[in-house]
């Protein structure tokens, strides 16, 4: 048996680790995928408000969000709330799509595909996102009762 099976505080650490690393893996890769696609929204609907300032406000604004949004599901997460972690694992598995989807649409039909399609759509969310799948699939939070109890 690990460590951090037989020691609560340890636990309780560990837990809070990974949601404090979950929620920053997100607020990142949320920003540079929603970039890349709030670019490519308002170039088909709207070219010339695709290079005023609504480029670089809204995607600071949505991660903005993003970011209170993933405060609150870490903190739930490390209180012991069991849906969370669905949540995350969700939302690693959407953001890892998204920007799979982005490098490769970047990456089909040009010579020279974008570097920033290479980082933000593809290195970046392997990086970042896919370590912290096992974890999430692997490590349960003490559930509220147990800890109550104990």
């Amino acid at each position: 048996m690990a460590q951090w099976e037989r020691d609560p505080k340890l636990r309780r650490r560990l837990t809070w680790a990974l949601a404090a690393a979950e929620a920053a893996a997100v607020s990142i890769n949320f920003f540079f995928i929603f970039s890349a696609y709030m670019y490519r929204i308002l170039v088909v609907v709207s070219p010339s408000a695709a290079a005023g300032e609504a480029v670089r406000v809204a995607p600071l604004v949505a991660t903005a969000a993003c970011v209170v949004v993933m405060a609150v599901l870490g903190f739930l997460y490390a209180r012991g709330r069991g849906w969370v972690r669905p949540v995350f694992i969700a939302g690693n598995g959407f953001l890892i799509l998204l920007g799979l989807v982005w490098f490769l649409h970047n990456f089909m039909g040009k010579a020279q595909p974008d570097a920033y399609a290479t980082y933000g759509g593809l290195l970046v969310p392997l990086v970042t996102l896919l370590p912290l799948l096992w974890p999430l699939l692997s490590f349960r939070p003490a559930q509220r009762a147990a800890a109550q109890a104990g």
